[in-house]
């Protein structure tokens, strides 16, 4: 995953070195061996006053939770998925057909 960040001036810049993150499997399509992330939710899913993030790859795929440590931590963002309720298998247990 990589985050860019605002300068204010028309630019980004780049701070993936923010975010302590596991590797991230790698998934093999016909047309490459990367996984995408499809959706971001930033927001303060903790209470505690600083943007977190969640990220989910796409349907079928399990969300990621990245809670910001704020300026104690240097403003990281750590990886807390475990913290999330169990994710449900739709392909296994949708009472909806497909």
């Amino acid at each position: 995953m990589q985050i860019l960040l605002n300068n204010h001036n028309g630019a980004l810049r780049d701070a993936t070195d923010l975010i302590l993150q596991p590797a991230w499997p790698r998934v093999t399509t016909s047309s490459s061996d990367l996984r995408w992330l499809k959706w971001a939710y930033p927001a303060d899913f903790n209470g505690d006053g600083f943007v977190d993030l969640l990220v989910e790859a796409g349907p079928g795929a399990p969300p990621s939770l990245f809670v910001n440590t704020g300026p104690a931590g240097g403003g990281r963002l750590v990886e807390v998925t475990e913290a999330l309720p169990p994710f449900p298998d739709f392909a296994v247990s949708s009472p909806w057909p497909i």
